[in-house]
């Protein structure tokens, strides 16, 4: 009887999926989003929030964003702050302080336009008494403004979750691919004349 002959062990080719299955609930949540039932979304949000600070994941943040964004909408400023501390205390404790800055920042402005300069102290009251000078005064906690990228072409809507697409939020991978900043997919640009 002839023996086969001795072939190397060959692994099995992955399957690449170009699209990541979404979360239906994170999908339903920014269709409530857009559609202006910041309500119903931020409901959403939070107990999304909730579950992956639970799991440690690190879209922890963003989640909590998302619910602070739907309370300033709906006019809860107090629970906005409160929501806002609570991120910021999530961010402190893994030691992520430029973020921090940026959400202050982004929040500061936003609520200066709401009229709202008491809430801005107050986070900043916070930022003064859990964060040491040391870092707020050091390159980790400065934000370096990012220089201008050709923003023609983007879609409106993240073409894989389909959340609203912030050119100013989106997150850039080797410079000049844009990521979604919700789900980490790459953004499809449309090809601009």
């Amino acid at each position: 009887m002839r023996r086969r002959p001795i072939r190397p062990f060959r692994r099995p080719t992955r399957i690449r999926h170009n699209h990541i299955q979404q979360n239906p609930l994170l999908l339903e949540a920014h269709a409530l989003f857009r559609a202006g039932d910041f309500g119903q979304a931020g409901l959403i949000y939070l107990d999304l929030a909730k579950q992956a600070e639970i799991h440690n994941l690190p879209i922890t943040t963003d989640l909590f964003i998302r619910v602070a964004v739907c309370q300033i909408r709906l006019e809860k400023y107090d629970e906005a702050t409160n929501t806002i501390v609570h991120a910021f205390e999530w961010l402190r404790s893994r030691k992520r302080y430029r973020k921090i800055g940026v959400i202050f920042d982004n929040f500061s402005r936003r609520l200066m336009n709401a009229e709202q300069k008491n809430i801005v102290l107050e986070l900043d009251r916070w930022i003064n008494d859990n964060i040491s000078t040391n870092i707020r005064n050091s390159d980790t906690w400065t934000f370096q403004e990012p220089e201008p990228r050709n923003t023609d072409g983007l879609p409106a809507h993240c073409t894989s979750c389909g959340a609203p697409i912030n050119p100013t939020g989106l997150k850039w991978f080797d410079g000049n691919v844009p990521i979604c900043e919700y789900c980490d997919c790459i953004v499809e640009m449309k090809q601009v004349e």
